[in-house]
């Protein structure tokens, strides 16, 4: 065995080890790492009104998922719980091969435990957790093709939280399937479709996503101007449905340097039929109205946060987030408005270490007037290699 081969298999080997340093080995032209972290996290939450229908909240802040009840009616609240999990632990392997004319081709794939859903013997025995596809993407020059986080998306503008959407009433936290082309700070992109219409994921949209962003930087910080467009389509015989209808919206984020080492991060997002791109699915893309034709919800959010350096180890960041909707009788039931409030502080004693505590509250309201609200401590321990 040769002895780069054998050098790629301890390296795999070591890949289960929790001590496991960031490493990265050349075979030929090709140079292979492999990066990852494990955080594990512990919550004390308070549910306000009622239970959540779905565990998934639980582990992590999923506003549609914050329990609701209408006024008067008896709370059947579990009172504070905990829980606790590494679920957002992952890991990813890169590579990046030097071709014949000169140019690199890098892949990229990362996995993570969650959330997703409960495997079948969950909390009860070994605690096992599914592994879920993060990204697995190709870059080749101006271009890059596979799964990875929409076009729609400032990274830079992501809030530091402990909690794994990070203000997610106003992000955009789509990843899927793409062709994007970059050139300087012109991106565009076309994005897998999925339209979504009440529970339904109807999967017969014909024309991909459209999305087209342009970055501004400079010392300042940097801001993303994004336009979204969109076809949904929706076609049931046994209903008597076959309708399509345009959609999209305009995102403006960025992060902004402030005092020191401290910075401002946010992103406003507004338009029609964003369902799925908005608040982790707060709403559906679209409703089906009085005359089986295809309507829209008119949505807007926003978030947040300023990150402060108390010392060159310790730091904190304040963030809220805001999502409020609009749409008609015809659309039932559906979340008209959520907002959160996050606020921690994290030490890291080492450079790959972060320890810290987050204090997140929580507010959910339906169109039927029905509300809820949660209340959550979260303590985090964070080991990136």
């Amino acid at each position: 065995m040769k002895k780069n081969t054998l050098s790629l298999v301890t390296l795999i080997a070591l890949s289960g080890a929790t001590s496991i340093q960031a490493q990265e080995i050349e075979i030929g032209k090709t140079t292979i790492g492999f990066h990852g972290f494990i955080k594990v996290d512990a919550m004390f939450t308070e549910y306000n009104d009622g239970i959540p229908p779905v565990k998934a909240i639980d582990d992590f802040y999923i506003p549609a998922l914050v329990p609701t009840r209408a006024a008067g009616l008896v709370n059947t609240s579990e009172g504070v719980k905990f829980n606790s999990h590494a679920k957002q632990s992952r890991f990813n392997i890169g590579t990046s091969t030097v071709l014949a004319n000169g140019e690199k081709i890098t892949g990229f794939i990362e996995m993570d435990f969650g959330p997703g859903a409960d495997a079948s013997n969950g909390e009860v025995t070994t605690n096992r957790s599914g592994v879920d596809l993060r990204h697995a993407v190709i870059s080749y020059g101006k271009w890059k093709f596979g799964q990875t986080w929409t076009n729609a998306l400032n990274g830079s503008a992501i809030a530091e939280t402990l909690d794994f959407f990070a203000l997610s009433e106003g992000m955009i936290d789509t990843r899927q399937m793409q062709v994007r082309y970059t050139n300087g700070p012109l991106s565009i992109s076309l994005e897998n479709p999925e339209t979504t219409v009440g529970h339904v994921k109807t999967n017969d949209s014909s024309i991909p996503d459209l999305i087209a962003k342009y970055n501004f930087k400079g010392d300042w910080g940097n801001v993303s101007v994004t336009g979204i467009m969109r076809q949904l389509k929706y076609k049931d015989a046994g209903l008597n449905i076959d309708s399509s209808e345009g959609a999209g919206g305009i995102s403006i984020s960025g992060r902004i340097n402030a005092a020191g080492k401290d910075d401002i991060r946010f992103t406003i997002t507004s338009g029609k039929g964003l369902g799925r791109y908005l608040g982790l699915a707060l709403n559906a893309d679209a409703y089906v109205d009085g005359n089986n034709a295809l309507a829209t919800i008119d949505q807007t959010a926003a978030n947040i946060g300023y990150r402060h350096f108390w010392s060159d180890t310790t730091r904190s960041t304040l963030g809220y987030a805001i999502y409020d909707v609009d749409a008609d009788a015809a659309a039932g039931v559906y979340n008209a408005k959520s907002q959160s409030i996050h606020v921690n502080l994290l030490f890291s004693p080492m450079p790959k270490l972060t320890l810290g505590g987050e204090y997140i509250y929580g507010k959910l309201e339906k169109s039927n007037g029905n509300t809820g609200d949660m209340s959550r401590l979260q303590f985090s321990a964070k080991y990136s290699f």
